[in-house]
């Protein structure tokens, strides 16, 4: 509380100060200075908004289903019950207000106001309403420049001024788009793209960026991959689908103004509570698609990236109008300018993604087609089309793609107009009871020429205007100068041409302008169209012939590049690059099948799918492209598809840059055969392999190593006894093959390979162990042919015991005690010797796994038992 109140004592004081000090005669001198710290004010405030709204909805759209359900409808409520009971003039986008404010209220916008509307919108958008950051940002924006101009005493033309300041300085931070932050205030908050306030404008959005860079960096808010026009015909897809996105603007904002008319019915003990329809409303939507929820930039960049499948796309579109629709209407804070792109983005990908499919040689990807469906939607719904146009650029930072979107916003934005007459916001206002002011209602000015006559006296260095200038300026300044007539100048020498009194001004306003003033009756404009269209198809087919002078340089760039980065394990960047290059050469086989190879690799084979059958149609003998047919097979799940696929891939043409390729394939293959129990299949495979390829030491390696992982020891032996004999100086390879002979029982066919291991690598520590360990077992093994009784017998006595030893902690003592007296008596006879080797045998197979340790003792008990 001791903080409140000096933060208080501050405020009062600083207003006392102001009111003592007379700042009128240096508003001009300090309005640059305020409009900076304004903007930096702003652009703090604005990313910490942004940053905060980013935050949580991120955590939401993780969450369990019921969480999602539950949190946008405790938002939605909380948010509602605070803008009923403290910030009524807070709900809703907030561009309205601001416009409203600025025109008719003379700039004022209440700290109460700004307070809230950061505070309801930030509840409402991080709980995850379906609104958009942007209105709110705007709002609180003009709020701060409203009243630090009022706080500073500044005149009420300056205060109005410095909002559209703010209102660029927010759109700046929130979109990160300067240029678009201009225009937008230029086109629809001042409605005048030659206000005098434009140098002020830009400096906001300039200011505000640079907090921004400072603060977040300079990232585009989308990361999109680079897009090409394939072919001509691609216009007119684009045109159609502006006629799209002007029908879907229109239904959005039809249903919404419907449905917020039917909120404004509700009873006011219940108004606190409408929000919490749209929070239930977009939560029970999220059930389905989590997507829904926010404003979903995160999804909008994979459908840019082309990464959402059209179902889904669909299906976000038709949802998103929905809980948009619902959230704003019910009385929820946020905006529509994020959702317009959303639901743009959603509409030109299931445009793409159709086109594509139907016409995959005279389209691009779907991508190009959601960014422009972003434009489309934001011109119909905002009515803005330059702003959208410029906004659409900043935001992915591509420009390759302004002509179709120039000709999709113009589309969509003269339909939407012709549909919905009155623009969103001005309509959103007119349900409040307020008839926003309109440009286009305004009568032009009558010009001085009008009413002037011919003489007059000689004008001074001020006192006069021309002939081409509004009746109003003349009569403005006889009213300054108290005369009752002006002199009327040319502009081309400055000769007094006549003179206009205040009479004659007057009659001109009472009098109808005569038959040769009056417009001209409208004409048919289908041949200034026939003109026009046939000019751009000039153009065009001139833009064509210059492009495809260059796609074969472009594309064999892009796939050089694309395949630099496959070399560099960076499959996904490489598939932007062979999009690129395809989308300059759409009939090249090689292109396709680079692609169609790359997105197998990176785990989209379905889109691959689209590719590569035919190519293998007209390049039969393309090896890489089968094995690629037989991942797309595999992911499908036809294992034996794959299979076959895989075979007749290896039967094929592979170059000596694609080996490493082939040898995958290869292995890829015998993997299939052993999991489809065709285990001797694979071994076969495998060791006609080591034959074949008997000069790579790598690949006999590996193919080895996979026998001896499927077929033991015996397979084992053979496989590396082929490498052994390919490559004799290999230390390792004759390890392995002692190994496997070991393991195959072949005592001194091992201690072989494991001595010339050594030979080959003295410090081949393995091997060295290896030749002890089959020394021992020879010194101590009673099954070696050729040894005397005597000699048998001790080594059976040393077997006993070493068993004696492994098992007397896992058996009973009895059994133990009498193979220790057998032990004992003195071996005289074979009788003897077979009864003690029974005896140890017993011992061996009673005792526990963990019992038998030593790896000479459990290789001579399983010659044994064998």
């Amino acid at each position: 509380m001791l903080f409140v109140e000096r933060v208080r004592r501050a405020w009062r004081l600083s207003g006392e100060w102001v009111s003592r000090v007379d700042l009128q005669d240096h508003e001009e001198k300090i309005l640059l200075l305020l409009s900076l710290v304004i903007s930096a004010t702003v652009g703090l405030v604005i990313v910490g908004f942004v940053v905060l709204t980013e935050r949580l909805g991120g955590l939401l759209v993780a969450a369990g289903p019921v969480q999602r359900v539950l949190t946008p409808l405790a938002g939605s409520l909380v948010g509602g019950y605070l803008l009923f009971r403290y910030f009524p003039l807070a709900r809703g986008s907030g561009i309205p207000q601001t416009r409203v404010a600025l025109l008719l209220q003379r700039g004022v916008i209440d700290l109460k106001t700004v307070v809230g509307k950061f505070l309801c919108a930030s509840i409402s958008l991080g709980s995850g309403v379906a609104l958009g950051r942007e209105g709110p940002s705007v709002h609180i924006g003009a709020g701060i420049a409203s009243i630090a101009g009022r706080r500073l005493g500044l005149s009420e033309e300056k205060v109005k001024s410095l909002i559209p300041v703010g209102t660029a300085a927010a759109v700046a931070a929130a979109f990160n788009t300067p240029l678009a932050a201009v225009l937008f205030t230029l086109e629809e908050v001042l409605a005048d793209m030659h206000a005098r306030v434009v140098g002020s404008v830009v400096i906001g959005a300039a200011t505000s960026w640079i907090v921004l860079r400072l603060i977040l960096g300079d990232e585009p808010l989308f990361h999109v991959p680079g897009y090409q026009l394939v072919h001509p015909v691609e216009f007119l897809v684009y045109a159609f689908l502006g006629l799209l996105g002007g029908l879907v603007s229109t239904l959005f904002v039809k249903l919404l103004l419907w449905q917020r008319l039917q909120f404004q019915k509700v009873p006011s003990r219940w108004k606190a509570y409408s929000p919490g329809v749209g929070g239930l409303v977009v939560g029970l939507l999220s059930l389905a698609v989590p997507g829904v929820l926010g404003v979903g930039y995160n999804l909008v960049s994979e459908a840019l990236n082309g990464q959402l499948a059209v179902q889904i796309m669909l299906l976000l579109l038709v949802l998103k109008i929905i809980a948009t629709t619902v959230c704003y209407s019910s009385g929820n804070a946020g905006g529509v300018f994020g959702p317009s792109l959303f639901i743009g983005a959603m509409l030109g990908g299931v445009v793409g993604q159709t086109v594509h499919l139907m016409f995959p040689d005279h389209t691009g990807n779907a991508g190009a087609y959601a960014l422009v469906g972003m434009g489309a939607a934001f011109a119909g719904i905002i009515r803005t089309p330059m702003t959208s146009v410029i906004m659409i650029f900043e935001v992915t930072r591509d420009y390759t793609i302004i002509v179709p979107l120039m000709i999709a916003n113009l589309c969509s934005y003269f339909l939407a107009q012709k549909l919905q007459r009155v623009p969103i916001y001005e309509a959103l206002a007119g349900q409040d009871g307020i008839r926003m002011p309109s440009p286009e209602h305004r009568l032009e000015p009558l010009p001085v020429s009008r009413a002037m006559r011919s003489g007059g006296e000689e004008a001074t260095e001020e006192f006069f205007v021309h002939p081409d200038d509004a009746m109003d300026l003349a009569l403005q300044k006889m009213g300054a100068a108290g005369r009752k007539e002006i002199p009327v100048v040319s502009r081309t020498g400055g000769a007094t041409i006549g003179v206009l009194r205040a009479e004659d001004a007057l009659a001109a306003y009472l009098t109808p302008a005569p038959e040769s003033e009056k417009p001209a009756p409208k004409r048919s404009w289908l041949p200034a169209m026939a003109l026009i269209t046939g000019a751009a198809v000039l153009i065009v087919a001139g833009l064509v012939v210059w492009q495809r002078s260059r796609r074969v340089d472009l594309a064999r760039e892009a796939y050089e590049s694309g395949q630099a980065l496959l070399a560099q394990g960076r499959p996904e960047d490489a598939v932007l690059e062979f999009r690129n290059a395809l989308a300059q050469n759409r009939n090249d086989v090689k292109l396709r099948a680079a692609l169609g190879l790359a997105l197998v690799q990176t785990g989209h084979e379905r889109e691959a799918a689209a590719y590569l059958p035919e190519v293998a149609r007209q390049q039969p003998g393309n090896g890489p492209v089968w094995a690629g047919l037989a991942k797309i097979a595999l992911a499908n799940g036809d294992a034996n598809r794959a299979q076959e696929l895989l075979r007749q891939s290896l039967a094929r043409d592979w170059t000596d840059e694609e080996a490493g390729l082939r040898r995958t394939t290869q292995f890829e293959y015998a993997r299939l055969l052993a999991a489809g129990g065709r285990v001797n299949e694979s071994i076969a495979f495998l060791l006609t392999l080591i034959e074949q390829r008997g000069d790579d030491a790598g690949l006999g390696k590996q193919a080895a190593e996979m026998v001896r992982e499927l077929g033991g020891a015996e397979k084992t032996e053979v496989a590396y006894g082929l490498l052994a004999s390919r490559f004799p100086a290999d230390s390792g390879v004759w390890t392995q093959l002692g190994s496997a002979r070991l393991a195959n029982g072949q005592d001194r066919q091992a201690l072989d390979a494991y001595q010339r291991a050594v030979k080959a690598d003295p410090g081949n520590t393995e091997a060295g162990r290896g030749v002890e360990q089959v020394e021992d077992i020879l010194r101590w093994d009673p099954t070696r042919r050729g040894l005397s009784v005597r000699e048998r017998a001790r080594r059976w006595d040393e077997i006993l015991r070493r068993v004696m030893v492994a098992t007397e902690d896992c058996l009973p003592p009895e059994q133990t005690e009498k193979a220790a007296a057998l032990l004992r008596r003195r071996t005289a006879s074979l009788r003897e010797i077979d009864q003690k080797m029974e005896t140890a045998l017993d011992l061996w197979r009673a005792s526990a796994s963990g019992c038998k340790t030593g790896a000479m003792l459990t290789h001579v008990m399983a010659k044994l038992e064998d």
